[in-house]
């Protein structure tokens, strides 16, 4: 055995003893229950060897959160009840603590009500520490350079300026299903292209880029996917060995990898920021995000690189998401024709036949509001989100729960209790259901179904405290005039397999990329025109500012 493979084992043994007996030190009192593991590691393979986490974790939330000591509520009962049934659960991954949350009351209780200490995040070391340098809030630590990046962001992403950009996603809906119409079997490429281009336009006032393979969208595509798929759970095992990050880079290919994320994604952000400046000298100005860091003095505590991530980090977050819960529109649509018509109904109702639907018919559909938060409820793109850590120790139901423990919420999938998004307290019986009028009331308004639990939201997908998604404005605007442009557009239907006959949609096959989750490429589905008019005044729309309709 060569001299740093022996160093790379012993510091490999030392870091996997000195952990469990930091975990063991750490706990005098009872740990929640969870699946047995090995002596040293824990749980580390049996977490690490899950395809798809979320779906051993239900299995594990069900097990085990059922599991009460019923001592530790001997004088407190109540509390025993409502925690009992598929609550939280604890691993110990390589001597790293970490509770699952399967529950909705667990979930407020610690990460809103005692939100002060459980906002931390835990430490990332490859996506956080070295792929993005620590300038990506969202894996941050909950300190004061977090909350300058969270005031800021919350400056140019807030409800009032998210209104600002309406204009940019009105005309890439308008694209989005120009495109739908002459290439409909490039579905998946369309709906990346109008995400990806809308932030683009949000973010750095530039242009439409009506080519997906354009020399701006690509690598900084590439970049943001390599970067979150690297922040989940799980990916890189010196997560759980830290003193493998002091091992030289040439000896370890995922860090130089991690390396180069960094000094591409640097170069791309400075470069798009600093281009955004030179057209601001010039006095072109397009109001943008970059714009308004770059102009308001509010933003003045924030360097020029800060500025730079941050505009950057925002394109990351919504490229990601907002096109693969498109996806997952498609796929609903097809599977539900009956839903389907009905926001086909009032679409036509309000907006009619002879103009493009637009932002200003957001309050009218309420509807096609209903769907959406259906949508991000039934298949939320982000199965866990990103965890949350407790920066104290704590105490909650008897349990204890260490300073520095991963709190992981399992918000997408379940069954009985398992998911928080399909909590069936919550939601009901037919939680598994896609059925948008459990968020409506008997006249037609929007009712919020577990808006007590989720801040009115109606879901659990946007995450929760001080934690919860700022860019969530621009999100809902985004989807909200895609999806209605192709309901006015459009019938969707399964397309047809190798026979002819109408493909089979399976709504539980999943491709895991890592923090998101989408839909099997392989579905093919049918997008009809409704009536005849629709392409001229496409035509039109599109005309009146300023592309040529090809």
């Amino acid at each position: 055995m060569s001299a740093s493979m022996l160093v790379s084992v012993s510091l490999l043994v030392i870091t996997l003893l000195s952990s469990r007996l930091l975990v063991n030190h750490s706990n005098t009192k009872i740990l929640p229950p969870g699946p047995p593991g090995l002596p040293f590691i824990g749980n580390l393979l049996q977490v690490l060897g899950a395809k798809q986490r979320w779906r051993t974790f239900m299995s594990w939330t069900h097990k085990y959160g059922e599991f009460i000591l019923m001592d530790l509520f001997q004088t407190k009962k109540e509390n025993a009840d409502t925690c009992s049934i598929g609550a939280f659960f604890f691993l110990n991954i390589g001597g790293k603590p970490a509770i699952v949350i399967g529950n909705h009351k667990v979930a407020i209780d610690l990460l809103e009500k005692r939100g002060n200490i459980y906002s931390d995040r835990p430490t990332n070391i490859v996506a956080h520490e070295i792929m993005t340098r620590g300038l990506v809030y969202g894996f941050a630590p909950h300190d004061n350079s977090w909350r300058r990046l969270r005031r800021a962001s919350h400056e140019v992403l807030n409800n009032q300026a998210a209104k600002g950009y309406h204009k940019f996603q009105n005309l890439e809906a308008a694209l989005l299903v120009k495109d739908l119409l002459k290439t409909p079997e490039l579905y998946i490429r369309h709906l990346h292209r109008a995400t990806t281009s809308s932030l683009l336009s949000v973010l750095y006032g530039l242009p439409p880029c009506p080519d997906p393979f354009d020399p701006t969208l690509v690598p900084i595509n590439e970049v943001m996917h390599t970067v979150l798929a690297a922040a989940a759970p799980g990916q890189y095992l010196v997560e759980y060995i830290p003193f493998m990050k002091y091992l030289p880079s040439q000896l370890c290919r995922w860090k130089r990898h991690a390396e180069n994320v960094f000094s591409t994604a640097d170069n791309i952000f400075i470069t798009l920021y600093k281009q955004v400046q030179k057209r601001l000298e010039s006095g072109a100005v397009i109001p943008s995000v970059t714009s308004s860091l770059i102009q308001n003095p509010v933003h003045k505590d924030l360097t020029m690189q800060e500025r730079a991530w941050l505009a950057g980090t925002l394109y990351g977050a919504g490229s990601e998401t907002t096109s693969k819960q498109m996806l997952w529109f498609i796929l609903s649509m097809a599977l539900n024709p009956n839903i389907q018509a009905r926001a086909q109904s009032q679409i036509d109702n309000i907006v009619g036949r002879e103009r493009l639907p637009n932002l200003d018919d957001f309050d009218k559909l309420p509807y096609v509001r209903a769907l959406i938060k259906e949508l991000l409820r039934w298949r939320g793109v982000g199965p866990f989100g990103i965890p949350h850590a407790v920066s104290e120790n704590d105490i909650y139901e008897g349990y204890s729960i260490p300073k520095g423990t991963d709190i992981i919420v399992n918000i997408w999938w379940g069954s009985f209790t398992s998911g928080l998004n399909h909590d069936q307290n919550v939601y009901g019986s037919d939680a598994a259901t896609f059925r948008p009028e459990r968020y409506l009331s008997e006249n037609g308004q929007l009712n919020l179904t577990g808006s007590q639990e989720t801040k009115d939201e109606g879901h659990s997908t946007f995450g929760f405290g001080r934690r919860v998604c700022v860019g969530r404005h621009v999100a809902i605007s985004s989807l909200f005039i895609q999806i209605t442009c192709i309901l006015w557009c459009f019938n969707i239907t399964p397309g047809d397999d190798e026979n002819g006959k109408p493909m089979f949609i399976d709504e539980n096959q999943i491709i895991d990329d890592g923090l998101t989750i989408r839909p099997l490429p392989s579905n093919r589905y049918k997008f009809t025109p409704r009536f005849p008019e629709m392409e001229e005044i496409l035509r039109n729309a599109l005309e009146l500012n300023g592309f040529d309709y090809r």
